[in-house]
């Protein structure tokens, strides 16, 4: 048995597929209005489903006997019997029970209807396996929004399956892999947008595939690989806007295929290669095709194919093909056929001679153009291929010509490609999305389109100019960076001075994404850095404290050079507080030293150095007068916080501090009359005041 529909094909109404209406109704009518009973709970354990549950009970029928193509009738299909019904809505059922009544339907034929007593509709077909003998199903009109590989699982026997007019979007890898018996598959008024190169594996019986009025908008090569014995294809009132070849590959039993109402603007070559049991072709309501060549694929016997197609669009094509071959002067070497008379065969010969015309005229102007275009004719590859295309003319073997002219193509692109990549180099991902290189590059490849290559000479042109320009940009822009920054005397920043290196070397190197990185965050620094002078505070020196102190920022190195012979005589660092304290060897008095402080640059400052004289002042000498020593009594007058020494030939026999400017103590021991004593009066304060000493002698 198989279902079958009428479908009107654009200029005529044509059977596509040849069996009486009348059974069809009868097989989905909805029957009048019934009690709607409720179901038993291992009937919604099996069948979650509301509406598929109500749906069984009603519709669920058996068939009586076996049906051949002529013998519908309404007595050959049994509904299920009130004893099974009472079954399904039974609280007590069983599981067992339930599957029994349940694998006895044989057709489920459920078409939307808005009567009080129809189920609600079916939006969840999980439990489809417990339906393991059904035969035909029919759920147009329903919520149903997804199907997969498991929906139908169980159903090998399933020969009809109609899911028109749902929710559907897509159609996952192998969701009919189950259903290998298939022979007819209704998927129309969805929402398909696309279909996968799996999605119809399994169904190497189905017969005939409905797709018309979803939202396709293109079809993949061996998208219908696997349907073998398809010989209906019905993909009207879609959004198809290019049918590539390969799209109806492995369809060599099919013999109608309706194409209308979609937006197709081109066929490519090969599309309906294969297609040789075609009878029904549907093209009509494709206003922007205006190009048949793709017709040439179809077999000769096109006097038996019935094809709907807009005859404006054919006559304004069959014409212009015509008046181009006139144009070329070919008709003493291919015969023009005679005029359009609406059959598909005409169609079908002028699409055959514009495929021939395209090689004979386009080839010897692609041979003019090329050989004009100096950047390319040269090329070992394109000159092999020029000279196979200009012997397959001149021997008049034009069935060779396009591929031969296809192959002059590619050794093209591939010349035009190597060209493009040696004048652009090394310019970088930056340089490539220049503008003024990308209209050089947008310019040759719609040359290279055009096949005028007699302009790709100035195109390339172009593209040098446009390539240089920017090196040349790039290049400007980084030395000028560099110049900003040594004009600033910023290049001495240990921030900044390792990025104009850096830049430097990517100016040697030519690496133009790296030169605009760096002059960037040259740039920057250079905008966002400031020069400031290094603090510095000098302390008053004394020559016999032998040190220079002071203060600047913490950890500044301090140099210490003699102002007159420049010899560095000391060297430190300040602490954590910004003092420092450096020590100097034998300083004088009055001589004179050059401080140098030099701070660390930050990432926004540079820290110029600092320098300052320091004149080095005569340490005074303490006060030491009126000095006696009376047997072991010393006394006298000294500066306030000097130590006295007192010794005895070499030997020191007493020190002491003055705490006020008296001197007044007495030594270990009484010494004689006459004694000889030496006196050291010495300052340790910070003016480094000098030594007095003298001899006296013991009273």
């Amino acid at each position: 048995m198989k279902l079958t529909k009428l479908v009107t094909l654009g200029m005529a109404s044509m059977l596509l597929f040849s069996v009486g209406a009348g059974p069809v109704s009868a097989l989905a009518a909805t029957p009048k209005s019934q009690t709607i009973q409720r179901s038993s709970p291992a009937f919604i354990e099996l069948i979650p489903d509301a509406g598929l549950r109500q749906a069984i009970i009603q519709y669920g029928k058996t068939l009586t006997v076996e049906i051949d193509l002529d013998g519908y009738d309404d007595e050959i299909f049994k509904p299920l019997s009130d004893e099974q019904k009472k079954v399904l809505t039974n609280d007590q059922a069983t599981n067992v029970q339930i599957k029994n009544v349940l694998k006895t339907v044989e057709v489920l034929l459920v078409s939307w209807s808005n009567e009080a007593s129809a189920p609600a509709k079916i939006s969840d077909l999980t439990g489809l396996n417990n339906l393991p003998n059904l035969k035909y199903l029919d759920l147009d009109g329903q919520n149903i929004t997804a199907i997969n590989s498991t929906t139908f699982n169980g159903l090998s026997k399933l020969i009809n399956l109609g899911l028109g007019n749902n929710k559907i979007t897509t159609i996952p890898a192998n969701t009919f892999s189950n259903v290998s018996n298939l022979e007819n598959l209704d998927l129309e008024f969805n929402k398909i947008t696309s279909l996968g190169t799996s999605s119809f594996n399994g169904l190497s019986k189905l017969q005939r595939l409905s797709l018309d009025a979803n939202q396709l908008t293109s079809l993949a090569p061996n998208v219908f690989v696997s349907l073998k014995q398809l010989t209906s294809l019905e993909l009207s009132n879609n959004q198809l806007k290019n049918l590539v070849a390969g799209t109806f590959k492995g369809l060599s039993n099919l013999e109608t295929l309706d194409l209308d109402n979609n937006q197709l603007t081109t066929i490519a070559q090969g599309t309906l290669s294969g297609l040789s049991h075609l009878l029904n072709l549907g093209l009509y309501g494709n206003a922007n095709l205006i190009d048949y060549a793709a017709l040439a694929d179809l077999p000769l016997k096109s006097q038996y194919i019935e094809a709907t197609l807009d005859p404006d669009l054919v006559m304004a094509w069959y014409h212009a093909v015509l008046q181009a071959g006139d144009l070329l002067g070919t008709q003493s070497v291919i015969p023009i056929p005679s005029g359009y008379t609406g059959n598909l065969n005409d169609v079908i010969n002028v699409a055959k001679y514009q495929q021939i015309l395209q090689g004979k005229g386009g080839d010897s102007q692609v041979i003019v153009n090329l050989r004009e275009a100096t950047v390319i004719a040269n090329d070992a590859g394109v000159k092999a291929c020029i000279s196979r295309l200009q012997a397959a003319i001149n021997t008049g073997e034009v069935m060779q010509l396009p591929s031969l002219l296809a192959a002059v193509y590619v050794a093209v692109d591939k010349s035009i490609t190597a060209l493009e990549n040696n004048i652009i180099g090394n310019i970088g991902s930056e340089g490539k999305n220049d503008k003024a290189v990308l209209d050089a590059k947008a310019a040759i490849k719609a040359v290279n389109q055009a096949h005028v290559y007699g302009n790709l000479d100035q195109a390339f042109s172009d593209l040098r100019t446009a390539v240089t320009k920017y090196k040349t940009h790039v290049t400007t822009n980084a030395q000028n960076a560099i110049n900003q920054a040594k004009n600033k005397k910023f290049d001495q920043s240990t921030v900044i001075r390792p990025v104009i290196t850096k830049l430097q070397a990517s100016i040697k190197a030519q690496q133009y994404d790296e030169m605009i990185t760096l002059t960037k965050q040259l740039n920057t620094l250079v905008g966002q850095t400031k020069r400031v002078k290094t603090a510095l505070k000098l302390d008053t020196a004394y020559h016999k404290n032998n040190y220079i102190t002071g203060s600047t920022a913490k950890g500044t190195q301090v140099i210490i050079k003699d102002a007159k012979t420049k010899r560095q005589v000391g060297s430190g660092k300040a602490n954590a507080k910004g003092k420092f304290k450096v020590k100097v060897k034998k300083l004088k008095g009055r001589q004179k030293l050059t401080v140098t402080v030099d701070q660390a640059d930050t990432a926004k400052v540079i820290y110029q150095a600092t320098s300052k004289n320091i004149s080095i002042k005569t340490s005074p000498k303490p006060k030491a007068t009126n000095f006696k020593v009376n047997k072991q009594r010393v006394t006298g007058v000294a500066t306030k916080g000097t130590t006295i020494r007192v010794y005895k030939g070499q030997k020191l026999i007493k020190k002491v501090r003055v705490k006020n400017t008296k001197v007044k103590f007495n030594l270990k021991k009484k010494y004689q009359k006459k004694t000889k004593l030496k006196i050291k009066v010495q300052h340790t304060h910070a003016k480094g005041f000098g030594v007095r000493q003298f001899s006296i002698r013991v009273k």
